[in-house]
């Protein structure tokens, strides 16, 4: 019925629901640190220049790691929603949505935190990360794209999975 509804391009090849596009820029903005990690590493001569210019307090760097470790899971588990319903595992769409709201929550009570210690002076990465934190838990909270693709995933089976599969194969040729 939900189907019905939803335009043709909200759809993969195989029929199923693809995760909104927006929900990987959440994604991004809320395991930040992590990106900053690799990047970090990445540069061959010294590697602890990038983390310095981002996070000039380290123990700001470590929070924003926890921070976004539910993000990651989250990521984790939409990269690889396929093989969790193969193996049966559909109470992770379940977690989705709490773990996202979770991330942005902890974000959003550390960049007050940050605020707070700088004794509440402006700082633009305070301000971008309070405004993006704040839109992206208002986006989830709202979305009803984002409740369609997890009720859509928690109800696909492994035999819906493998008649689709078997589907494209008959059509390839």
């Amino acid at each position: 019925m939900i189907k019905k509804i939803l335009p043709l391009h909200y759809f993969d090849d195989h029929g199923q629901i693809k995760p909104p596009p927006i929900i990987w820029l959440v994604l991004l903005l809320s395991a930040k640190a992590y990106f900053v990690l690799l990047a970090s590493l990445s540069n061959l001569q010294d590697k602890s220049v990038i983390l310095q210019i981002i996070y000039p307090n380290n123990n700001d760097f470590y929070h924003h790691l926890v921070v976004g470790l539910p993000a990651c899971l989250v990521a984790v588990i939409l990269s690889f929603r396929e093989k969790i319903v193969l193996r049966d595992w559909h109470w992770l769409f379940r977690v989705v949505i709490p773990l996202l709201l979770l991330s942005l929550c902890c974000e959003l009570l550390l960049q007050t935190y940050i605020a707070q210690r700088g004794h509440w002076q402006f700082q633009w990465s305070v301000a971008l990360s309070l405004l993006s934190a704040g839109l992206s838990l208002v986006y989830c909270l709202r979305s009803k794209r984002i409740r369609i693709f997890i009720d859509d995933w928690r109800q696909r089976t492994k035999a819906d999975l493998e008649e689709n599969k078997h589907r494209q194969k008959e059509k390839q040729l």
